[in-house]
């Protein structure tokens, strides 16, 4: 309301009533254009804003939510109809989450072959099928592979290298 008094006083001081509600409407139309302008500049956007990091220990908390998930692909595998899946944390049928290319999507998702034994990120819904989380691949944007100097050896790779030492 201060805003409008302000307005009202600079723009129509003479008192005049005809020109206090053009003072009103024009304050109206200052103060949402400048609203209008703010939203346009701010920086955040859907697309920009990174949903919450899961891994094959948290993923099942996310069920109906978007994540980005970061887990070693142990299998990957294609059934008769071409429906193409990730295993996570084991092979099927004992995988503790699954990335999953529809027949119909495979095509447009790409080789998911690529990604077998290596380190990724996936983007997308946790959904759940016969009470596992997964997530269903539509594009590849949704995918990419971990380049190694992002990723940080973990405690069993650790354990392995120096076993290997002795």
């Amino acid at each position: 309301m201060a805003f409008h008094r302000y307005a009202l006083q600079k723009i129509a001081p003479c008192g005049n009533i005809t020109h206090m509600k053009l003072a009103n409407h024009t304050a109206h139309i200052a103060l949402i254009t400048t609203a209008v302008i703010a939203l346009h500049l701010t920086p955040s956007t859907y697309a920009e804003t990174s949903p919450p990091e899961a891994d094959i220990h948290t993923v099942a908390q996310f069920i109906g939510k978007e994540v980005l998930f970061t887990g070693l692909v142990e299998n990957v595998h294609q059934i008769p109809s071409g429906t193409t899946f990730m295993d996570f944390g084991g092979r099927h049928p004992n995988a503790a989450f699954t990335c999953v290319a529809i027949a119909s999507n495979v095509n447009q998702v790409g080789d998911l072959f690529q990604y077998n034994g290596k380190k990724v990120q996936v983007r997308g819904v946790v959904g759940e099928f016969n009470g596992k989380p997964q997530i269903k691949l539509l594009s590849p944007d949704q995918i990419r592979e971990v380049p190694e100097q992002e990723q940080q050896p973990t405690s069993s790779a650790a354990g392995a290298s120096q076993q290997q030492r002795h």
